[in-house]
């Protein structure tokens, strides 16, 4: 009896450590949630380190930043396009809201002034760039909107691109030598621009300008 009761202490002890051992031996099971570092980035996010990339290809450091100094669209264009640097652009407050409340109604009362099939303009700023955003009231000729493409140039001039229903702009003009997070300043001169533009546009001079431009584009796109 004292001698089955050895054998099977013994037995059992090799039976644990054999399931000991299968146990340390077995793959660790890892968590299939990953670490908070890990989490996907947002789309904003995931656009501003495409630019930064696109960036630290030019042979000068290019700030990406746009509250850092020696920051500018005309720079970073050399590598991106004006859509990637304008959404890599956090909206800053309170400038963006500033220059929309100030500029966005004038620029709608323009175009929709030289332009009747115009349905409305509004303005969507960032950091340094703004978005010119319109509606057609019916859907434009050809020609229409050539029109109101260089019209708009006219009114909102600067390195801008049209990127579907909208045009991305670094504003600038012949007169401006600042720079346009200085609020009041650019505020002021846009006003100016703005007013002015419409003005010659709607003068003989103004419309055969609008004319040529129209019909050098319409043979650019027959070629």
């Amino acid at each position: 009896m004292q001698q089955r009761r050895a054998v099977l202490i013994v037995a059992g002890a090799a039976a644990l450590v054999a399931g000991v051992f299968i146990l340390a031996t077995l793959p660790r099971r890892t968590s299939s949630r990953a670490p908070a570092s890990d989490a996907p980035s947002s789309p904003a996010e995931v656009v501003r380190q495409q630019l930064a990339a696109l960036a630290a290809t030019l042979p000068e450091v290019t700030p990406t930043d746009p509250t850092a100094p020696g920051y500018s669209p005309e720079k970073l264009v050399k590598v991106a396009g004006f859509d990637v640097i304008y959404e890599a652009e956090p909206r800053s407050e309170p400038w963006a809201s500033r220059v929309e409340a100030a500029l966005g109604p004038q620029l709608d009362r323009e175009g929709r002034a030289l332009v009747r099939e115009l349905a409305g303009v509004k303005l969507e700023c960032h950091t340094t760039m703004c978005a010119v955003r319109w509606a057609w009231a019916a859907p434009p000729a050809p020609d229409t909107v050539r029109r109101w493409f260089e019209i708009l140039r006219q009114l909102f001039p600067g390195s801008a691109r049209f990127h579907g229903d909208a045009r991305l702009v670094y504003w600038s003009s012949p007169t401006w030598q600042g720079d346009v997070r200085h609020t009041e300043a650019f505020i002021a001169a846009a006003t100016v621009q703005i007013v002015e533009a419409g003005r010659f546009l709607r003068t003989p001079a103004g419309n055969r300008r609008v004319n040529q431009q129209v019909a050098i584009q319409a043979a650019r796109e027959r070629r």
